[in-house]
């Protein structure tokens, strides 16, 4: 069963993979030659690398557990269906796109002066998506039927999707503990404004500024 699904998951992952690089292409080409847009290829491998193959790993293995848990295609299909909606509408604005596979949700844009605006946690959720994806393959190699005589085969494989969620769980936290900090700092600010908010009004006698180039 393992080695069924691995393989199943590789070549739908591969087949996606590859016609998203190809219209990445397409659209590179369309930029580049008939609207004379700078050509940049680094960007477009980039966002294929980070947007689209960790969501392509998570629909794939989500899809495969959920078609082998259920094991009605229909039920399966309105679930997933679902889920697409729901993400779109509802998770992509829950915490800062921390589960939000698409995402859209994240800074993930460039400037010309310090490249990406947020680079680390862009990669971090993106991990931590595609680690979720290769969870839910484990899980749909749990949910497969097995022979009754194979008992520690699927203990094993149970044992390491729980493993490899868990890790996944990880790494979204990652992402999200620097958002829990940054809303008590702004907890902070916005109490001291509504506690000095009834206070006249304040004169600037001087103001200072040092600044410096490296």
């Amino acid at each position: 069963n393992g080695a069924y699904v691995a393989g199943k998951a590789l070549g739908m992952f591969a087949v996606l993979a590859a016609i998203a690089l190809a219209e990445c292409a397409v659209v590179a080409a369309w930029h580049g030659v008939l609207h004379g847009s700078p050509f940049n290829g680094w960007l477009y491998l980039f966002y294929w690398a980070v947007q689209v193959l960790p969501a392509l790993a998570f629909m794939v293995g989500l899809a495969m557990w959920v078609y082998t848990a259920v094991r009605h295609a229909f039920v399966a299909f309105a679930l997933l269906v679902g889920f697409f909606f729901a993400d779109v509408y509802w998770l992509s604005g829950l915490w800062r796109g921390a589960w939000d596979y698409l995402g859209t949700a994240l800074p993930n844009v460039f400037s010309e002066v310090t490249g990406h605006v947020a680079l680390l946690p862009c990669l971090v959720q993106r991990a931590g998506v595609a680690l979720a994806g290769v969870a839910f393959a484990l899980f749909a190699v749990v949910a497969s039927r097995r022979a009754e005589t194979s008992p520690r085969v699927a203990c094993g494989w149970r044992l390491g999707a729980a493993g490899m969620l868990s890790v996944a769980l990880g790494v979204g936290a990652c992402y999200w503990l620097p958002v829990v900090k940054d809303r008590q700092v702004r907890e902070v600010y916005r109490a001291q404004c509504v506690a000095l908010g009834g206070e006249g009004a304040v004169s600037v006698v001087s103001h200072r500024m040092a600044w410096g180039q490296e």
